[in-house]
């Protein structure tokens, strides 16, 4: 009887996981995609840039790309491409060059805006791939659990009475957890890859 119910609670999980969670995120980000381009052309019309203009053309051909692979997106594929980046630097460096030409334009202040989109378009992706990332859910409750559970040993050990060893004593218990808080938290919020990476990852997809 246990195991039936283990079995119908792993399905379960993988239904809501699979058919609901998965696609509810991937929704998410085509809508913030959709506004990010939406916005984009707006911006480029207030300016009295034509939309014919080959910046405006290129930045909207990078949101249509992450657009087309929205349902493609996780965190595994996009490390193996990175991998496989690393193994072929030259061809990479050919893509970001080819990736970067377009977007060298005046005024200056176009060129800051253009590069804001690129960000924020590339924070949309990294949302998304740690959403649907089984690995990097357990790595944030984890790393809330730590935090939970540090700032309750310091509360604890502020309302000790003031008894130098026992004081030490408790000093030291925090240590794992601040060290583990520390590595999950740098791990998931650093950014480890910047903008033209996963614009190269994007438009590698072209090839699959």
């Amino acid at each position: 009887m246990e195991l039936i119910l283990a079995a119908i609670s792993i399905f379960a999980a993988y239904a809501v996981w699979h058919y609901m969670w998965i696609p509810t995120a991937t929704d998410h980000l085509r809508d913030q995609l959709f506004d990010l381009r939406d916005e984009v052309r707006a911006e480029f019309v207030s300016r009295g840039i034509p939309l014919h203009n080959p910046a405006y053309e290129a930045l909207r051909s990078l949101l249509n790309q992450y657009l087309r692979y929205t349902e493609k997106v996780n965190i595994g594929r996009f490390i193996s491409e990175v991998a496989v980046a690393n193994q072929q630097r030259d061809l990479f460096r050919r893509l970001k060059d080819r990736i970067e030409e377009p977007f060298k334009t005046e005024p200056p202040e176009l060129m800051e805006y253009i590069q804001h989109v690129r960000q924020r378009a590339m924070i949309h992706m990294y949302c998304m791939m740690a959403k649907t990332s089984v690995l990097l859910i357990s790595l944030i409750l984890v790393a809330m659990i730590c935090t939970w559970a540090v700032d309750f040993i310091n509360a604890i050990r502020n309302t000790l009475p003031s008894i130098p060893s026992l004081k030490k004593a408790m000093n030291a218990v925090p240590v794992v957890a601040i060290f583990a808080t520390l590595l999950v938290r740098t791990g998931i919020a650093r950014e480890t890859w910047d903008a033209s990476e996963i614009e190269e990852y994007a438009y590698s997809q072209q090839r699959n």
